[in-house]
């Protein structure tokens, strides 16, 4: 789930939370923080909770930290993935060579179906 245009950090935190089903206590307890913590970056009495705190509410809602720093105004240059990193991130293990190897074809055979398909309609 992204952030909404304009939407600042503590309304997406909200936001997130209400969609998992979770109040805010079970969030600081799962965060390891108290509720107070968790309400006021909530109602944006803090607009820049630390690092740390951030990185315990983005695990616990399963949010990428790089779009929580960007709303408290902290560019993270992001890296481009590789395929085996997105695969191993997507299987919650590394995948053998040879699988991110078959995956790579089909998608190269996915798309030269696509890029034929588009040149013969075009």
């Amino acid at each position: 789930m992204r952030p909404l245009p304009g939407e600042t950090l503590g309304g997406y935190i909200r936001r997130v939370r209400k969609a998992a089903g979770l109040t805010q206590l079970q969030v600081a307890d799962l965060a390891g923080t108290d509720t107070d913590s968790v309400r006021r970056i909530e109602a944006g009495r803090v607009l820049n909770p630390t690092p740390r705190m951030l990185l315990r509410i983005a695990n616990v809602l399963e949010l990428d930290l790089a779009v929580l720093f960007e709303l408290c105004g902290i560019s993270i240059p992001r890296l481009p993935m590789t395929l085996a990193d997105y695969l191993a991130h997507k299987a919650g293990f590394p995948l053998p060579a040879s699988a991110v190897a078959e995956v790579e074809a089909a998608i190269t055979g996915i798309i030269e179906q696509y890029r034929r398909r588009s040149e013969n309609s075009g």
